[in-house]
């Protein structure tokens, strides 16, 4: 199998978040769909209705785990979009940052453009039978400085990309993405580090049922307005989190499944995304 990456649709971009505080969300009743569990009084989007729970909400401690139980390697670049709905899906601006100001960020001409599309990382490898893991805290949610976090080997979601197409991020520029960026998929492949037989991989976080172009999410959540057919996204209405509906159309990484089992060397594998309230997980097992 080569060791290639399947080229992303289209160039790549991000969505939009705020800072407010959601000291409502402590008075949901107990039907509610946010829960207030932690001892540093934060926010999580909880919703037992749709059996989708994340530790987005506010910026406080959470782990990205990277963990690869198998013979395979497993090689990959993080899908970062931004993780929360601001109110102006049109504007390119986002509390007071210009978000045209970030190579491939945006297309000015198209109004949903921040919505849409996508910033790609380096890669990240991660060795047979190894687990990496990033500890957030101090309010970054992404981790994309080299100065840290990072695994204990040193990696992070490196945004700078090719050099040669995309300019190095400025510090502002890292800082906004550390605050508001969010790893909504991947692309990549495990394959075996001798033979590099395997499978490519082209995975998204989970919301909702597979391929259900007719997933709403229920009360606690709401389209993202003035979205082109494809690029369905929804908002908790609470914590704002912004998330990809698994849709059948249009738009990466929603067309594309959380979960793929695949075979080699008569071996059985599974790679998988997902979330927990205090947990941002990739596992190959």
């Amino acid at each position: 199998m080569k060791k290639t990456i399947i080229a992303l649709m289209g160039v790549f971009t991000l969505v939009a978040c705020s800072e407010d505080s959601y000291q409502e969300a402590d008075k949901m009743n107990a039907t509610g769909t946010v829960e207030n569990t932690e001892p540093q009084n934060s926010v999580r989007t909880v919703d037992p209705v749709i059996d989708y729970e994340s530790p987005y909400g506010t910026t406080d401690r959470f782990d990205y785990i990277f963990q690869n139980d198998t013979d395979l390697e497993l090689r990959f670049v993080a899908i970062v979009n931004l993780w929360r709905y601001d109110g102006n899906p049109a504007d390119n601006i986002h509390h007071g940052f210009p978000l045209t100001s970030i190579p491939h960020f945006t297309m000015p001409s198209i109004s949903w453009g921040e919505y849409t599309w996508y910033l790609a990382s380096k890669m990240i490898i991660i060795p047979p039978h190894t687990t990496e893991t990033i500890s957030m805290s101090g309010g970054t949610i992404l981790p994309v400085n080299s100065a840290g976090p990072t695994t204990a080997s040193g990696q992070y979601f490196n945004l700078h990309g090719n050099p040669a197409l995309v300019p190095a991020l400025t510090v502002p520029q890292m800082n906004f993405l550390g605050k508001y960026g969010k790893f909504v998929g991947f692309e990549g492949y495990a394959a075996h580090p001798v033979t590099g037989g395997g499978s490519n991989l082209t995975l998204r976080f989970p919301i909702g049922p597979q391929f259900s172009n007719s997933f709403t999410g229920g009360s606690s959540w709401i389209p993202v307005p003035g979205l082109p057919t494809g690029y369905q996204k929804l908002y908790h209405t609470l914590t704002k989190e912004v998330c990809e509906v698994n849709y059948t159309s249009l738009g990466f990484p929603s067309m594309h499944e959380s979960s793929k089992t695949f075979t080699y060397a008569g071996t059985s594998y599974n790679c998988s995304l997902y979330t927990t309230r205090n947990r941002v997980v990739v596992l190959l097992q």
